[in-house]
């Protein structure tokens, strides 16, 4: 009887033991993932990063919880689920999406929102243009640009007029591939039987 209740004292605290375990096992799939990479405009707006990298927000997220003898491991990041299972990205009230080209349009985005930014451009002198697929803007003499710098245009004179950069993209939807950072690999869970095995081996014997 003292064995067993034993047993059943491990047992029922081995969901709180494994938690810590299962959370660095996804943290370090997120931080190895590399398959589906990232596209040529995510490149660009986060640089170097590989896919599920950017702030450190979706790794450091990672959390878990015990109830009723169970663990749930998981992320309160609304943005997460997209993340792993994939789906396409809509406009909720707008007609089409609005992508920032670069990353330097993308904090000032951050900021400001879409329309504030063009705003700020337009009281520093800026012409902005909307376009079906594209938003342009071009600065006045003088004024360093920001965005994806086009090839200047020869007007009817055949002078080249001032460049024109590439603010955003404008899309209907995007579509997101599938990410599965919420899984372990076959070495992590073989780790886990044998804590397991380790776990509970005290009482076993």
């Amino acid at each position: 009887m003292s064995s067993l209740h034993k047993f059943e004292r491990l047992a029922h605290g081995l969901p709180e033991a494994l938690g810590p375990l299962v959370v660095a096992g996804v943290q370090q799939v997120i931080s190895d993932f590399s398959e589906p990479g990232n596209s040529a405009l995510t490149r660009r707006l986060k640089g170097n990063k590989g896919p599920l990298k950017d702030t450190g927000e979706l790794r450091a997220s990672i959390a878990y919880t015990t109830r009723n003898d169970s663990l749930l491991v998981g992320t309160n990041k609304a943005h997460a689920p997209l993340l792993n299972n994939g789906g396409v990205i809509k406009p909720k009230t707008a007609k089409m999406l609005t992508i920032p080209a670069t990353r330097q349009v993308k904090l000032q985005t951050n900021i400001r929102g879409v329309r504030g930014f063009l705003s700020s451009l337009e009281s520093r002198g800026w012409s902005i243009v909307w376009r079906g697929g594209s938003v342009l803007g071009t600065p006045p003499v003088g004024q360093k640009g920001i965005g994806l710098k086009l090839p200047a245009k020869l007007d009817k004179n055949g002078k080249k007029q001032r460049p024109a950069y590439l603010l955003f993209y404008r899309k209907k939807q995007v579509v997101v591939p599938a990410r599965r950072f919420m899984r372990l690999t076959k070495a992590q869970k073989l780790e886990l039987r044998q804590f397991v095995k380790s776990y509970m081996s005290g009482v076993t014997k």
